[in-house]
């Protein structure tokens, strides 16, 4: 007879009726009971399988890279590179006039109306629909304006209190919805896009990429977002760079000028300062990354904060979606070499522009055969962009996109104060050329602590957690153990059939 408690009374011979239904009413509500309370626990392990948890394992900054750093200037109409208003009244223009004119109106067209400058609207409202621009001159022309822009605007760049001579070397120029701008500490070019997207580029446009004042372009890979560092020791030929933490002597500094004398009064919304941004290095800028505000005329400390998000290693065979994340090797993207959420979240709202614009808004958010958005895509793009913003998860393409965060991200918080400038003071070491007023910006950024904030995503409850689960309430039900199941197969099998065959003998 079987140890699970109570059955025995029920098979037992020679009982009595009333005690058979004593016992009966009671297993029905001990099963009752127990098929309650684990099919609850079967609940919970299905739906809620991962949490977020802070690991008290100490993680160094140099185990981390430096983020990067973009610097957008809300100058990004220089008259004497791009005459906006002489591009909007001219008649015949060239290719490399509707590119600067494409970039104007991208740049310009809010602060148009925000000022309700019915004169330029109507001009731009009447300009004919140019044929869509071609993404390989655009990219040349816009390398080209970048690296100009870039001389004028970067006065000085320093490293660990060490400056450092050419600052454009050290600067990535990316075309964005700010406008062109610079970023420091991103992966080079040739890293950040997939092997596949590199090979696509013409070979003329990857001449132009190798010949741009920028030096890490064909640098070695130190870093991978998922193992990290794969030396110990500092590269300095190779990008992204790293700090041992928190100090003055361990910051990125940057002497900015505003070129307030070269500047179109249609296109600046009000503020004289810079935009910037810290990110992955993985990653490109975009306005959903940390964005902060550097005035002209201060010095702007910008104190970061990172914090590093890893999944536990026996997560590591439960598919993507119950675990809430991808390993690098489970999803592969068509532009970027290493998978982030907002890698993905990028190439997401680059195809949903792609099909509903029919063109695409970066010459490097999709394929170099895409033809770029002309002026007359404009509102098709704001369109696509609010819904994108907006998370509209009703949009078949962003649906289709299935973004999950990656099992390894880094992420950059930052706190800034700002200190006026004293131009009277005869010991700056800003030059006097370039401390003229409402013109200069000085920024830095450091590590607020020596270490990283570190939160893992562990499993709940494991699978032995929840046998062990399982087992404990059915032990509390039932008096049920492994022995007490094979009880119940030998009852029905064996015994079963023994019985069945001696009765056959006799």
């Amino acid at each position: 007879m079987t140890t699970l408690h109570g059955l025995r009374y029920l098979a037992e011979p020679h009982r009595p009726l009333y005690e058979r239904i004593f016992w009966l009413l009671a297993l029905a509500l001990v099963y009752t009971g127990m098929t309650i309370t684990i099919t609850a626990q079967v609940r919970n392990y299905l739906s809620n399988p991962v949490l977020m948890s802070l690991n008290g394992e100490i993680t160094p900054t140099w185990d981390i890279p430096f983020p990067a750093i973009t610097i957008c200037s809300e100058n990004q109409i220089n008259p004497s590179l791009i005459n906006f208003t002489e591009l909007i009244n001219k008649q015949n223009r060239t290719i490399e006039e509707k590119i600067k004119l494409n970039l104007g109106v991208r740049i310009c067209t809010d602060y148009i109306q925000s000022f309700v400058n019915e004169h330029l609207l109507k001009m731009m409202h009447d300009l004919s629909k140019d044929e869509l621009l071609d993404s390989e001159a655009n990219m040349k022309i816009t390398l080209k304006i970048g690296t100009t822009l870039c001389k004028r605007i970067i006065k000085s760049f320093s490293w660990q209190n060490i400056r450092r001579t050419n600052p454009c070397a050290y600067l990535q120029m990316f075309s964005t919805k700010a406008g062109i701008c610079f970023t420091f500490n991103m992966l080079p070019t040739s890293q950040l896009f997939s092997q596949e997207y590199i090979e696509e580029l013409a070979p003329a446009v990857y001449d132009e990429l190798t010949n741009i004042p920028y030096k890490f372009y064909l640098s070695d890979r130190i870093w991978e977002l998922e193992s990290g560092y794969k030396e110990i020791n500092f590269d300095e030929n190779s990008i992204p760079w790293r700090t041992p933490g928190v100090s003055y002597d361990n910051s990125a500094t940057f002497v900015l000028d505003f070129l307030s004398d070269d500047m179109d009064e249609n296109c600046i919304q009000g503020g004289h300062g810079f935009w910037t941004a810290v990110h992955n290095p993985a990653e490109p800028p975009t306005p959903y990354q940390t964005v902060a505000y550097a005035e002209t005329d201060a010095t702007t400390i910008f104190k970061i904060s990172p914090q590093l998000t890893s999944t536990s290693e026996n997560l590591r065979f439960w598919t993507p979606e119950a675990r809430g994340c991808y390993y690098s090797h489970e999803r592969k993207l068509k532009f970027y070499s290493t998978y982030t959420l907002h890698n993905c979240d990028i190439e997401c709202e680059a195809e949903m522009i792609y099909n509903e614009c029919n063109c695409s808004v970066n010459v490097l958010s999709h394929r170099i055969s895409t033809p770029l958005c002309g002026i007359h895509q404009v509102d098709c793009l704001k369109k696509v962009i609010i819904r994108f913003s907006s998370r509209q998860q009703d949009s078949k393409h962003f649906s289709a996109c299935n973004c999950l965060p990656a099992c390894t991200e880094i992420a950059y918080d930052m706190e800034f104060s700002s200190l006026p400038m004293l131009f009277e003071d005869p010991s700056s070491n800003i030059s006097k050329n370039a401390t003229k007023k409402g013109n200069t910006a000085v920024v830095s950024y450091l590590f607020k602590t020596n270490s990283v904030s570190n939160i893992q995503r562990v499993a709940i409850v494991t699978i032995s957690d929840f046998i062990a689960n399982i087992g404990g309430l059915m032990g509390l039900f039932l008096g049920f153990s492994f022995i007490s199941l094979f009880e119940v197969i030998y009852f029905m099998t064996a015994r079963w059939a023994t019985d069945v065959w001696n009765n056959r003998r006799i």
